[in-house]
């Protein structure tokens, strides 16, 4: 097994960021937090080491935790959506070692995400949600099915307003650091956003369905009409009102 000093993990670093960029075609703004998390690692494992030289396989699970601990208390409040986009970052570059043959194991698979509990905007209860979920499933035509239950998630389950959710592109979710990407939000603002499992896997199951479409190979909209145009606002409001008045909530659900 190789040692590899700080000067070599630096040249490591290098090819990491190309492979991201050529083979992964990660976002030019995720290549570049994938690249300082690690550069900053490797001064965590230097002066680990006292300056010496480091071996990266020496790097477990627990030298790991130390850092990912570190960084996410650096405000003085423990944050786990910067565990998980910092742990995200390792293992890229873990798996991106192992598939060079530096290594044989990626230790950071073996260091769980932390849940992310994003807020409820509305004052529904978690019985009224699901309800409105199970009517998204049962009275959605076929083709609208995942589609509809994704809306209904990711609008009771993350602080997006209606306008910001019709806006959203298929760029926009990041799945490794659970966040949609640079939303554009009330005044004119762009904004990473954190989402959580729930809004992750519904989703990943929309966008399935999505890549069978017959789309043009501009549409950008994630979220798309009969007529695979991008969504409008009223449309995103109607149906939640009539999925609400399906699922037996009297008061207005906006």
């Amino acid at each position: 097994m190789p040692t590899v000093s700080i000067h070599r993990m630096q040249d490591t670093i290098a090819a990491f960021a190309s492979y991201l960029r050529e083979e992964r075609m990660l976002r030019p703004s995720t290549t570049d937090k994938y690249v300082r998390v690690v550069t900053e690692f490797a001064a965590f494992l230097a002066a680990e080491c006292g300056g010496g030289p480091v071996a990266i396989e020496a790097a477990g699970k627990d030298v790991l935790a130390r850092f990912l601990r570190r960084e996410a208390s650096s405000t003085g409040e423990p944050s786990r959506v910067t565990w998980n986009a910092r742990l995200s970052a390792l293992r890229a570059y873990y798996s991106f070692l192992v598939g060079q043959g530096a290594i044989t194991v990626n230790p950071a698979q073996q260091i769980g995400r932390q849940r992310v509990h994003t807020h409820e905007p509305l004052p529904l209860t978690l019985d009224e949600v699901i309800r409105l979920v199970d009517v998204a499933e049962t009275s959605s035509r076929p083709g609208q099915r995942t589609r509809n239950v994704a809306i209904v998630k990711v609008l009771f389950h993350t602080s997006l307003r209606v306008a910001e959710l019709v806006s959203l592109d298929v760029t926009h979710p990041d799945f490794e650091n659970y966040e949609f990407h640079e939303v554009r939000t009330k005044g004119d603002k762009r904004l990473s956003l954190p989402f959580n499992d729930v809004v992750a896997e519904a989703l990943e199951v929309y966008l399935k369905d999505r890549e069978q479409m017959d789309l043009a190979t501009d549409e950008r909209a994630l979220f798309l009409s009969d007529r695979r145009q991008r969504l409008a606002v009223r449309t995103v409001q109607q149906l939640v009102r009539a999925y609400a008045k399906k699922a037996g909530i009297s008061r207005k659900v906006t």
